[in-house]
């Protein structure tokens, strides 16, 4: 190929791996390592915000975690343009072998063996996006499975959460709703 024809091809990619928000320190793929709604929030973003204002976290369940997993973290975000990454919902302390959450997680920063971080709204547990999906919205879950178990406090930031997985992500699976940009 010409190498002036290569040089835009490539900026074009980098561009468009920029533009949208591929974070290589968190992001390893792993094949087969899948997530998913089970229950209720099967039914997509309708069943998952009806969920959250009235009864709690969405129920979810993943397989095929990846080898030398220690422990997995869930990290739910709302990308849209008005929340601007703002992060609804993080649970850590969930042991590998485990398949599934149950729905209806309650807002408590320890539950059953879980921790769940404070989120926008300052509690522990999933706060539901307020708004209904539209244009420019998306919400991403993902399950990050790490090579060590995170030694944070009940209710830590979420913020705090996501930053101490730089460097220990092994894979990583996603449930994306949304991206009618």
């Amino acid at each position: 190929m010409d190498l002036r024809l290569s040089l835009p091809i490539l900026l074009l990619v980098a561009a468009v791996s920029l533009a949208a928000g591929v974070d290589t320190a968190l992001r390893n793929e792993s094949p087969g390592f899948h997530l998913q709604p089970a229950g209720p929030a099967a039914g997509g973003w309708t069943a998952l915000t009806m969920i959250g204002r009235f009864g709690g976290s969405p129920e979810l369940s993943w397989s095929r975690v990846p080898p030398g997993t220690e422990s997995l973290v869930l990290v739910a975000r709302d990308d849209s343009a008005v929340a601007r990454g703002k992060i609804f919902w993080a649970v850590w302390g969930i042991d590998p072998e485990r398949r599934a959450l149950p729905a209806g997680l309650p807002r408590r920063a320890r539950v059953d063996g879980l921790y769940q971080a404070r989120v926008a709204d300052g509690r522990p547990g999933f706060a539901a996006p307020a708004v209904e999906l539209g244009v420019g919205q998306r919400l991403r879950l993902t399950l990050y499975a790490l090579d060590r178990r995170l030694d944070l406090e009940p209710g830590a930031d979420a913020a705090r959460v996501e930053a101490s997985l730089r460097g220990h992500v092994v894979g990583t699976a996603h449930w994306i709703l949304g991206g009618g940009w």
